[in-house]
């Protein structure tokens, strides 16, 4: 047993003479503190078990206490034992925090009396220690909201006005980027201002809350201590005592995140709301009941409707009825979260009963729940394109009855001339067989010559007729090549005659879908041309090869002849009896019919030529 332990005991025994004025055995613990060597006091078992410490004798040390008590409060508690000694109080009071066996912070109350020695000169502080439950519940209500404020990344100070020291906690340093042992003054604290008008700021809330007692709330930049720029919240709240302001506390966050986002969110809103005034189509947001809550200039010119007006009715008061069902489903559709968007055509009425044709979109917006809102519609005007629409069938549905009553009046100019031209060459036979001596005079070989002609121009009218008369269920499977080799069978004397060599390069598996009579009729025209316009220094030569294209299968007949001169002739290369060569067999009339065969099988026909060189064309054949 230590000696402060022995001396506690004495004093505490009921006979004993000593000045103390209550006995302390009833206490939740005792302590007797040696005045001379203030590092040494005693505390009974009953206080250690408060702190948890059961059965153990290392609290039998007089020395012990400094290693529970927190150390900050150590050296107060010696200030304290100075204090008291040097004052007139009978009472000795201290408040001090112990850790108990778990390192938890424990508040002791400590009441105690003087003891003096037999020269009557103060000896010992002898007295009782209180657990104080209520101060602990504050303790750990603290320290509940620093942890929560530390989650939440929200940071606590205090501002004594008298001194101007600050206290800043941990969060409120790290939001700062401050070091953790970093202390100061107001002026200290307002160096982190970004600007000027933050700093006038801050300046002016702590001056109103200081002076006349006003709680603050505000928004600043400060630039860290390591010169990053953050956005912060600062709430400041005066305590004030006899109209004076003794403290000034409250909390800082950094919004940095949350005012970059309110920026881009004002910056998308002012982006939607200039687009949507100034917007070319329709656009309004609309109500889930169909109200127009906001409308810009451009529907309301395309309706004729002022703003106010629109706002007063629905949607469904202006839509065509035959449209609305569909319309009203569409909608019902977006609010159950069947769909997000919807598009459609339909009719609405101007104001004057005209009928509006629109393209409607529409999209619903909603809350961060889910729930919708409202939706946002985009309507544009169709009524031009569908007035222009109207007027291109109608010039097509005359265009169609002017060519068909065309395509008639040439199949009977066709079926009566061919009568007529018949029946002169016929007669002109019989008069050479009856009277011979009269047909040999150059009169009459003038008018046979005519007669031919005319003969020659019916036939050429009555296949370009048949051009315009072939039908799709004529259109078969053909191989290209077979029908190559065909024309150039039939073609063979003209090949040999003029020495032609021919190279063809095609696979025999190629396929078209065509009408026999144009394949034909196309092979035979430009193989015809290749051979009849050959150069007369230079062996003929015709190529043939394909190339495959997405749409198209494209055949390219090329020759080694004379060529064309396109920058004179290309415009009129495929016109009717249009020639461009002083050849003797030149007629205008296959390069015309070639292109209008292509033409009906939704094809085209192309030609690059240089004179002297040569010419080849391409036909392509639509897959």
């Amino acid at each position: 047993m230590s000696y402060l332990a022995q001396e506690l005991s004495v004093l505490l025994k009921d006979d004993a003479e000593s000045n103390i004025p209550v006995k302390l055995e009833n206490a939740q613990g005792a302590w007797i503190w040696n005045i001379k060597k203030p590092e040494e006091r005693y505390f009974t078992s009953d206080f250690w078990k408060l702190l948890g410490y059961l059965n153990t004798t290392e609290t039998n040390d007089d020395l012990f206490w400094q290693k529970a008590i927190l150390k900050g409060d150590l050296q107060y508690s010696y200030q304290q034992l100075q204090n008291y000694l040097q004052s007139t109080k009978k009472d000795f009071h201290s408040l001090e925090r112990y850790h108990d066996i778990d390192n938890e912070v424990i508040w002791i109350k400590c009441t105690g009396f003087v003891v003096l020695d037999k020269y009557n000169e103060p000896q010992y502080v002898v007295g009782t220690t209180e657990k104080k439950d209520r101060i602990q519940s504050l303790e750990n209500h603290k320290t509940l909201i620093e942890h929560i404020n530390e989650a939440a990344t929200i940071g606590i100070w205090e501002v004594y006005p008298e001194t101007e020291k600050f206290f800043w906690n941990k969060v409120t340093k790290e939001i700062y980027e401050v070091p953790e042992n970093f202390e100061g003054t107001l002026a200290d604290a307002l160096v982190f201002s970004k600007d000027e008008d933050s700093l006038a700021i801050v300046q002016k809330s702590y001056e109103d809350a200081v002076t006349k007692g006003i709680r603050y709330e505000v928004e600043t930049i400060i630039t860290t201590a390591k010169g990053n720029d953050k956005w912060v919240k600062a709430i400041g709240i005066p305590v004030m005592k006899n109209g004076k302001c003794t403290k000034l506390y409250g909390l800082i966050q950094d919004i940095t995140e949350e005012v970059q986002k309110r920026e881009k969110l004002a910056h998308q809103e002012a982006l939607f709301r200039n687009t949507f005034e100034s917007s070319s189509i329709g656009m309004a947001i609309v109500g889930l009941e169909g109200d127009w809550l906001r409308v810009n200039k451009s529907l309301c010119e395309m309706l004729g409707y002022e703003k106010d007006e629109l706002y007063k009715i629905k949607f469904q008061d202006i839509t065509h009825p035959a449209d609305l069902d569909i319309d009203l489903q569409n909608v019902y559709d977006l609010i159950d979260g069947k769909a997000e968007t919807y598009q459609l055509e339909k009719r609405y009425f101007h104001k004057n009963g005209d009928i509006i044709f629109a393209l409607l979109s529409v999209s619903i917006i909603k809350d961060n729940n889910g729930n919708p809102l409202h939706f946002v519609s985009q309507i544009t005007n169709l009524s031009e394109q569908k007035a222009a629409y109207r007027k291109i069938q109608s010039l097509l549905e005359i265009t169609q009855n002017q060519n068909h009553r065309l395509l008639n009046f040439a199949h009977i100019v066709s079926h009566n001339l061919r009568s007529h031209s018949g029946n002169l060459a016929m007669l002109l036979d019989l008069m050479k067989m009856e009277m011979p001596l009269q047909t040999n005079n150059d009169y009459f070989k003038m008018i046979n010559q005519a007669v031919d002609n005319l003969s020659a121009t019916i036939k050429h009218l009555n296949d370009v007729i048949l051009v315009h008369t072939k039908k799709r269920e004529d259109v078969k499977q053909l191989n290209l090549t077979d029908f190559i080799e065909n024309t150039l069978n039939g073609l063979n004397a003209h090949i040999l005659e003029n020495n032609v060599s021919i190279e063809n390069n095609i696979k025999a598996d190629v396929y078209i879908n065509y009408v026999p009579a144009y394949l034909d009729s196309i092979l035979i025209n430009l193989l015809s041309n290749a051979i009849k316009y050959k150069h007369p220094s230079r062996t003929p030569v015709i190529n043939l090869s394909i190339e495959e294209g997405t749409n198209y299968i494209v055949l390219l007949v090329a020759d080694n002849g004379i060529g064309i001169d396109l920058n004179i002739h290309k415009k009129n290369l495929f016109g009717m009896y249009k020639t461009f060569h002083e050849h003797p067999e030149a007629k205008g009339i296959g390069l015309f019919i070639t292109k209008n065969q292509i033409e009906a099988m939704e094809g085209k026909i192309e030609v690059e030529s240089t004179v002297n060189k040569g010419t080849t064309f391409k036909v392509y054949f639509k897959k």
